[in-house]
């Protein structure tokens, strides 16, 4: 059944990419559409302990067993005095792009989208510069995220249910207390955790990690290691709660200024960095 779930998935991420105005004269979409429903490998991120910062990020087999992630995350800490997490990867836009299975329906549609913007971008100067500084990947990453929620938030209403499995309907309920704001908490995390850090309270900064952990856990957001490695990790998507960056305000002011998901994805792939990015933006403001 996977062939064609793929299959069809792929027509429908680019029947929205044609609507879009991605299509050639010829009305083919470059690159196509290619994605393997499977899954990814894991990702072992380390980070200094004295400042949250992706150091190294190391591709590891996706059947690696939870003992193993223990033993490694421990040793490079005790050995090398890092923070290390070793983390699931959401996809990852090798060609075909990687996409899990664990997701639900309309994540699977947004991952998809995300993926194949990296592709996209690759022969642009924004994804051209990708690994150039930390900002441009960021800005990279979470522009991806925008437009591939939309185009992925534009095909659900698209796709009749019954014909994917329903692992990739559903996801799993759980009892999360509604009336925890874990986006703010998380972000509250962060900006005490890089303020203790800069001020040199290592020890004090993990302390409150792990209190935030279990706080976190408490409420059902099982998050098993919060540390440097993970804000290092998760703060590349400025949408994300652990992040730092200012970049998110900054490209939701940039995508008001386009009409259209296609356009704002047009209009970005010219920048070669964050610097190119902020100039173009304030353009924008200042007309």
């Amino acid at each position: 059944f996977r062939p064609q779930g793929e299959e069809f998935l792929e027509g429908l991420i680019s029947s929205i990419l044609k609507k879009e105005g991605f299509q050639s004269h010829m009305g083919l979409i470059w690159p196509p559409v290619d994605v393997s429903l499977t899954t990814p490998p894991k990702a072992l991120v380390i980070s200094p302990r004295d400042v949250i910062e992706r150091q190294t990020t190391v591709t590891l087999r996706p059947n690696i067993t939870s003992a193993e992630i223990e033993s490694l995350e421990q040793e490079i800490q005790l050995n090398q005095n890092l923070s290390a997490l070793v983390v699931e990867i959401g996809g990852i836009a090798t060609y075909p792009s990687i996409v899990p299975l664990r997701s639900g329906l309309p994540r699977v549609l947004e991952i998809m989208a995300h993926e194949w913007l990296h592709q996209f971008w690759f022969f642009k100067p924004l994804g051209q510069n990708y690994w150039r500084d930390d900002n441009t990947m960021i800005l990279n990453e979470t522009a991806a995220a925008m437009a591939g929620g939309e185009i992925g938030e534009q095909a659900y209403p698209k796709i009749p249910p019954e014909m994917l499995p329903d692992a990739l309907v559903t996801l799993s309920a759980t009892n999360r207390n509604h009336e925890f704001d874990f986006r703010s908490t998380m972000k509250e995390t962060r900006f005490e955790v890089d303020n203790l850090l800069r001020e040199g309270e290592i020890s004090k900064a993990e302390h409150l990690m792990e209190q935030r952990r279990i706080l976190f856990l408490e409420n059902e957001y099982l998050i098993r290691k919060l540390n440097q490695a993970y804000f290092a990790f998760h703060g590349t998507y400025a949408d994300n709660p652990a992040s730092a960056s200012p970049i998110l305000e900054e490209l939701q002011r940039f995508r008001q200024a386009s009409d259209s998901t296609g356009e704002f994805v047009r209009n970005i792939s010219d920048f070669s960095s964050y610097e190119d990015f902020k100039k173009g933006l304030s353009h924008i403001v200042d007309e």
